[in-house]
């Protein structure tokens, strides 16, 4: 039985080698007959028309012409200019002979509220002006005639805080006072120690005569030497001021950008003015503040 068994996978294995053996002489045959064919065809290529001939390139125009007088630059139509000096009106300095910018910071409003002092139900709040000594005290209906700025609100409340990774919360006084803007109509919300300012940029400029650095705004002129000079721009961020120096004649002789030496901020922001110190009037016992 079992020789049987072999005997007809012998016969299937022959079977199956005629079979590849008969593909692969199709195969072949074919192959040979495409080859000859190949064989005939023609590979060389067969140009018509004329010989090519070479045609004269244009001579370049290598007429000589005279050079373009150079346009007129900031020191008037005399001026000289170097040979590659780039075209631009703005030159990018970060200081000017004659003065220099520190920082570039808004306009604080030109009333902050550093706390409050009395008893509940009689509170007054603690106000300071930029730039001026002393603390101004005021209750709800107050009229500061001179700031054109009314006193229309003002509340002390107890907040709770939980800085950081504390567990238990921080109580804190918050006060806040509500202003009427008669300039503008509008109303003004100002929180306890904290600084509020307006959209106006103020440029901090110096110069070599001054013994103190002056707060200017877009427009404002100052002399520096025996130089004067107009701010034309402020930017805060990036933070930039563009100066125009004026002739005799009120013309523009030169136009400068200034940069602030340093940064003015460690984390990306601008800095704030610094803290608002009331100068008098309150004492330490009886002035509370915010501390955010």
């Amino acid at each position: 039985m079992r020789s049987g068994f072999n005997i007809a996978g012998d016969k299937l294995m022959f079977a199956g080698a005629a079979v590849i053996f008969a593909l692969g002489c199709v195969w072949a045959a074919n192959g040979q007959r495409e080859i000859r064919r190949l064989r005939h065809v023609p590979v060389a290529i067969s140009l018509t028309g004329p010989t090519y001939q070479p045609t004269q390139l244009p001579r370049p125009d290598t007429a000589k012409g005279a050079w373009i007088s150079p346009g007129e630059t900031f020191s008037g139509p005399g001026g000289i200019g170097g040979l590659f000096t780039p075209p631009g009106v703005y030159h990018d300095t970060s200081a000017s002979p004659d003065c220099r910018l520190l920082a570039v910071k808004p306009e604080p409003f030109r009333l902050q509220l550093v706390g409050y002092v009395g008893v509940p139900g009689d509170y007054r709040a603690a106000f300071v002006r930029p730039g001026h000594p002393g603390t101004l005290l005021a209750r709800e209906g107050h009229c500061f005639a001179d700031l054109e700025l009314t006193l229309t609100k003002f509340t002390v409340n107890t907040v709770s805080r939980t800085p950081g990774l504390a567990a238990s919360p921080v109580h804190a006084i918050s006060s806040q006072a509500v202003l009427a803007d008669h300039q503008t109509g509008d109303e003004v919300v100002l929180e306890g120690g904290l600084l509020r300012c307006t959209a106006t940029p103020l440029a901090v400029l110096q110069s070599a005569d001054d013994n103190q650095p002056r707060e200017l705004r877009e427009g404002d002129d100052y002399q520096a030497g025996d130089a004067t000079y107009r701010v034309e721009r402020i930017q805060l961020a990036p933070p930039l001021v563009v100066i125009a120096r004026q002739g005799l004649d009120s013309t523009l002789q030169e136009r400068k950008t200034l940069h602030p030496p340093l940064p003015l901020s460690r984390k990306g922001r601008m800095a704030r003015d610094t803290d608002i110190v009331p100068a008098g009037g309150v004492s330490a016992a009886g002035l509370a503040a915010n501390s955010n």
